[in-house]
């Protein structure tokens, strides 16, 4: 009879906690929701006052029309120092702005789509 007793509290119990775990399942998907929503209002407000010039600015311009390039073919293209380039470039990356593609010593460089809609959103590019 003990045994009895003791396997129906065990089971009370057990009813119990997996309630509790149901409803923090769900608080947790509330909570991954909101966070998902929250992170995409964060971005659409970084991007609208997020703002590059100078060099960075011509370069991201530059691979808008050129498709991609090189630091160095780059540089000469924008006749620009080959030191602010490469600079600009792994700033822009950072921000993904640009992508780096092919070999680590000579990388080729192109626009991402975050770079195409800063251009479209400042009347830069159509």
């Amino acid at each position: 009879m003990a045994s009895n007793a003791r396997q129906l509290k065990t089971a009370a119990a057990a009813v119990k906690q997996k309630a509790k775990l149901a409803a923090l399942m769900e608080v947790n998907k509330r909570l991954k929701l909101e966070n998902a929503q929250l992170k995409a209002e964060l971005d659409r407000y970084l991007d609208q006052w997020e703002t590059i010039d100078g060099p960075a600015l011509s370069l991201v311009v530059h691979l808008a029309g050129s498709e991609s390039g090189t630091a160095g073919a780059i540089a000469k293209a924008t006749d620009t120092n080959i030191q602010i380039v490469e600079t600009s470039l792994n700033y822009l990356q950072k921000l993904h702005y640009v992508q780096a593609n092919g070999n680590r010593k000579k990388p080729v460089y192109s626009l991402l789509p975050k770079g195409v809609r800063y251009l479209r959103e400042r009347g830069l590019r159509t």
